[in-house]
């Protein structure tokens, strides 16, 4: 198992570097970059990354523009990190329509802040569908909404994809996990 611990001012090209390295180490290749690293919460598997190979000279030549990561502390978002400028996303769905006829991506996100609530965005490019995809597009904006409608809930009930990661955990039923949250 690897915990990746970002320090403040972490960008995403820090987060890429480290997630090469991990999967570098996963697959068994050694980096002189990782040192042994003793504090009081790590034990003996707790080491640190060394970025040895950024060149920061110039700030002019070297400056890093990508965007700050933070960690993500909404419990109901599938993301652990977010780049600044995006948001929480809780589902979401990508169709493409076969012979080049568009397609459409819908999320049920949230932005950040305290009063911030969940809500339905919908991209699309182009859409010439056939009345099997229109109804298919249909159906996808209603699961979105009823996803959307459960979360924004002052007590919110499960999701369909909290419920069925529940049930694959714990090898409960979906319908007993439903008939407990009922009651």
């Amino acid at each position: 198992m690897y915990k990746i611990i970002l320090y403040q001012g972490a960008t995403t090209r820090d987060l890429d570097e480290l997630l090469r390295e991990v999967a570098a180490m996963r697959a068994g290749e050694t980096s002189r970059a990782w040192e042994k690293l003793d504090v009081k919460w790590g034990d003996d598997r707790t080491f640190l990354h060394r970025f040895s190979s950024y060149p920061y000279d110039d700030p002019y030549v070297c400056a890093d523009y990508s965007a700050r990561v933070r960690i993500c502390d909404e419990p109901r978002c599938r993301e652990k990190w977010h780049p600044d400028g995006t948001y929480h996303t809780l589902d979401g769905v990508t169709r493409k329509l076969p012979e080049r006829r568009g397609g459409y991506e819908i999320e049920v996100c949230k932005r950040f802040g305290k009063s911030a609530r969940w809500t339905v965005d919908v991209f699309t490019d182009e859409f010439f569908g056939t009345p099997e995809d229109v109804a298919s597009f249909v159906s996808d904006l209603q699961w979105m909404q009823e996803e959307c409608r459960r979360a924004n809930l002052p007590n919110p009930e499960p999701t369909a994809g909290e419920i069925l990661k529940q049930a694959s955990d714990t090898g409960v039923k979906p319908s007993e996990i439903l008939a407990g949250v009922a009651s």
